[in-house]
């Protein structure tokens, strides 16, 4: 609420100018980039969305390294900084270049407080950079999906020139011998365009031939120890203190004594199940005749009719219905006890002197210093260290399996009853591929999620129904 209070103020101002006339970041691009270059709108809460995640990330990490937090206004602080020195960079920046700034702020160091322009200002830079990090990934999707529309047009090109081409050279098919080899008598089938399979290849690139680099060895030193008194031995007279023994004695503070305790009644809940209503008939209307024995409207189908005006009703048996009661029962009266309380003692401590103070004489020791000598070892070198080289990987698109038509055991046409196509719709909507009525009907939308249901998992680019498709979405075994 308070970051919304300063955006108001740093926008509208006391004359409130032009506030109705912004549009939200997540309109369009368009409005994304103008509000990127403008004054941001202060429902506009997106862009500083942006901002704050960076530094209440920043501070979970401080937090985690036992470092104190920043607070926003430094992080707005050292933002603005940055941009102003070198406005470019900051432009094509992505959001991991704030990030940076983020970690090297000293939470130390106080800064003034800052107005909501530079608020503006810094959310405008962090949007920038996440504006230009999601156009650059669009660009590289949009490109990847370029070259595979590329790969798939020339493919079918090259398909139709080579069928056109010995279209003359084929041999010519005997009448009664066409169709798939090893066919079953009784059985259909179906020539189905079979699509190309693409596959992306990695590929190792030189990017750095290998080099050589010179690294410096610094010497190597001996450290010799030699001793030196610092301060001469003396005596001196310590005090020994006096030592104690301690008495323990027990003494009666309450004496033994009998308690009466009341014990509570018991009780215990019973629950009851009371008739509410007693079970009964009703006509009620449905949308079709249901069979005798179906469960509908929480009752049970006991027959069907149509009325006079047309609209079909059914006769359901609905069963009676209970309530559930609860009371408490006595199960034990209320009854009392004596109890006896234990006698409550202390125990008394008392000091007595076992050995009296005294003093003795302890001799202080030298204090002696070892002084260290360094003496080279071996002398400061220069090494050839080879660096390996370095590659980078680069990926294409190539042509795993050209298209191609291939024959597939179908299901008949006389063999597609209403019963079939509603099992296969029930499968195709478990799936997410049919969100049309299970009608029996095979239909537009039914044949177009058989076409992506066996172009995703069979690999064929066809509508017409086939055994292994009927199989796997369960409509026959």
């Amino acid at each position: 609420m308070k970051l919304k209070t300063w955006m108001l103020a740093g926008v509208c101002g006391a004359a409130l100018i032009g506030c109705g006339n912004y549009v939200l970041p997540e309109r369009n691009a368009e409005d994304a980039t103008r509000l990127a270059e403008e004054q941001p709108h202060p429902d506009a809460v997106e862009v500083l969305d942006e901002l704050n995640s960076l530094i209440e990330s920043e501070n979970r990490r401080r937090q985690s390294d036992g470092d104190d937090t920043i607070s926003q206004d430094q992080a707005i602080f050292a933002i603005i900084s940055t941009v102003q020195a070198d406005r470019a960079s900051a432009a094509a920046a992505e959001t991991n270049f704030f990030e940076n700034i983020l970690q090297g702020v000293d939470a130390g160091v106080e800064v003034p407080p800052q107005p909501p322009q530079a608020l503006n200002a810094a959310a405008r830079a962090v949007n920038i950079a996440r504006a230009n990090t999601d156009a650059a990934n669009a660009a590289r999707e949009a490109a990847r999906a370029a070259e595979l529309a590329r790969l798939n047009a020339a493919n079918r090109a090259r398909q139709e020139q080579l069928t056109f081409r010995f279209a003359d050279s084929l041999p010519v098919v005997a009448p009664g011998t066409e169709g798939p080899p090893n066919a079953i008598p009784g059985q259909c089938y179906a020539q189905i365009q079979q699509p190309a399979r693409f596959e992306i290849v990695s590929e190792q690139i030189l990017d750095q031939p290998a080099t050589e680099r010179l690294e410096v060895v610094p010497a190597t030193y001996r450290t010799e120890m030699r001793p030196v008194v610092i301060e001469e031995a003396f005596t001196r007279i310590e005090v020994v203190p006096p030592t104690y023994e301690t008495v323990v004695e027990e003494v009666v503070v309450e004496p033994e004594r009998q308690v009466t305790i009341t014990v509570p009644a018991q009780f215990r809940t019973v629950v009851e199940e009371v008739p509410v209503r007693p079970p009964f008939r009703s006509w009620e209307p449905s949308d079709r005749i249901f069979p005798v024995g179906t469960s509908l409207n929480g009752g049970t189908v006991l027959g069907s009719r149509v009325t006079p005006t047309g609209t079909v009703e059914s006769l359901i048996q609905f069963p009676a219905t209970f309530e559930t009661v609860s009371r408490q029962e006595l199960v034990s009266e209320e009854t009392t006890r004596v109890e006896t309380v234990a006698p409550i003692t202390e125990t008394r401590v008392v000091r007595k002197i076992k050995t009296p103070a005294r003093t003795r004489e302890v001799v202080v020791p030298a204090v002696v210093e070892m002084v260290e000598t360094q003496i080279v070892v071996t002398q400061e070198r220069v090494e050839r260290i080879p660096v390996p080289p370095t590659f980078r990987t680069v990926e294409r698109n190539t042509e795993a399996q050209p298209a191609r038509l291939v024959w597939a055991p179908v299901i008949c046409d006389v063999d597609q009853t209403a019963e079939l196509i509603t099992r296969v719709q029930q499968g195709l909507a478990e799936r997410g591929l049919y969100a049309g009525r299970i009608d029996g009907v095979n239909g537009p939308r039914t044949q177009a999620g058989i076409n992506q249901f066996q172009l995703e998992q069979l690999d064929l680019d066809s509508a017409t129904l086939t055994i292994d498709a009927a199989r796997r979405l369960g409509a026959i075994r």
